[in-house]
């Protein structure tokens, strides 16, 4: 499969569409110049200001204003951050807020979450509301809160900044700039290993087992990594390992710890058959990734239904060496599997991330086919 270019508009689709893994989520989180993405709740009212936390006289803040008549009633302005929710997963929260001094009535500031049980912050609220609060007059305090596990049955979540006012009647004022919420990074030192030291292809190979579970399925390595511009013949530039099975649903798995970033069906225009990526984040800010193109070689919408039913992965889930990623669909002959490794936005050969076993295995696999006796798995 030569699909560098397919790959390639996906992995940035994805980026574009759905948030890299640790980007700040929040629509309008700095107030540059309004207060645009906020919603007041009922008694309170939202002004955009010049009083930046950083100040950063092109910027701003959100000044918001709780009149509710009650005591001890916190009310404010929130968000429905744009994600699909994953429960189990990590995120982060926070921002910065500041309670002007010399007000009549006191409190606190906070910024929190609320996870709600529907699509698009939709239905009730499931598990905790945390909270992160300061009482701290006249000055900036940034609040932040790491690894907030989104309970069982969260779908979505509610951005909350609001202040909290003890005394009955009257208003609180508080600023909040800088708001946040992102996934939390799985890997914070860059492509690690299970014991989590920190690696990198010159030093550590992490690839210590091979892309499919059992070898005995596999017919052959029948088209390895090539780059060089003089590969051996028939062979043409191509960004990956191709494995073909010698039977229907043979499974294919996870070769590091990793966090699947999408799941992906489209007709590949370059042969005109479906195939269904799975893409998965291995390291902080996506520097390394693994993908595996399930591609059954057909264009029958039924087999590509099959084939995403067969995929055994879904977005945001954890992965670790061996755990299944799906079963290839036979549709038609050289049905196969595309394995392809990412290093900083690009394929490049996987040999330097193989463990020695690994290596091994693979190249007796590939040369173990007659004529291709001086193959390499990156030529």
């Amino acid at each position: 499969m030569c699909a560098t270019r397919v790959l390639w508009l996906l992995l940035v689709a994805w980026l574009v569409g759905s948030g890299a893994w640790g980007e700040n989520l929040v629509f309008n989180p700095d107030f540059d110049t309004d207060v645009s993405g906020w919603t007041a709740e009922a008694e309170v009212s939202i002004a955009w200001s010049a009083i930046d936390a950083s100040l950063d006289l092109s910027s701003g803040s959100a000044e918001v204003t709780n009149s509710v008549a009650d005591a001890n009633n916190g009310r404010g302005v929130n968000q429905c951050v744009d994600i699909a929710v994953v429960e189990g997963a990590a995120y982060d929260f926070g921002g910065k807020a500041l309670i002007p001094d010399a007000q009549a009535k006191t409190g606190s500031a906070q910024v929190g979450l609320r996870w709600l049980a529907g699509p698009g912050c939709a239905g009730s609220t499931v598990g905790n509301q945390p909270r992160r609060e300061t009482g701290t007059l006249g000055t900036w305090v940034e609040l932040s809160s790491t690894e907030q596990i989104a309970p069982a049955g969260a779908a979505s979540v509610l951005f909350l900044a609001f202040p909290s006012k003890i005394e009955a009647g009257g208003s609180l004022v508080a600023h909040f700039d800088d708001l946040y919420f992102r996934n939390t990074p799985l890997f914070a030192d860059g492509f690690e290993s299970g014991d989590l030291t920190a690696w990198s292809s010159t030093t550590q190979p992490i690839l210590t087992v091979p892309p499919y579970v059992d070898q005995s399925k596999i017919a052959g390595l029948w088209w390895p990594y090539c780059d060089s511009g003089s590969c051996p013949p028939p062979l043409q530039t191509h960004d990956g390992l191709d494995f073909t099975p010698n039977e229907d649903l043979v499974p294919f798995q996870a070769a590091a710890p990793c966090q699947v970033t999408d799941v992906a069906d489209f007709l590949n225009g370059g042969n005109g058959f479906y195939q269904v990526n799975v893409m998965m984040s291995c390291s902080a800010n996506q520097r390394h990734g693994l993908i595996y193109a399930f591609e059954p070689m057909t264009d029958s919408t039924d087999d590509r239904d099959e084939q995403l039913a067969n995929i055994d992965v879904q977005i945001g889930q954890v992965v670790a060496p061996g755990d299944v990623i799906g079963r290839l669909v036979q549709g038609q002959s050289y049905a196969h599997l595309h394995f392809g490794i990412w290093e900083n936005w690009q394929q490049t050969c996987p040999e330097p991330f193989l463990s020695t076993a690994v290596r091994t295995e693979l190249r007796d696999l590939i040369q173990s086919e007659p004529g291709h006796e001086d193959w390499e798995i990156c030529n």
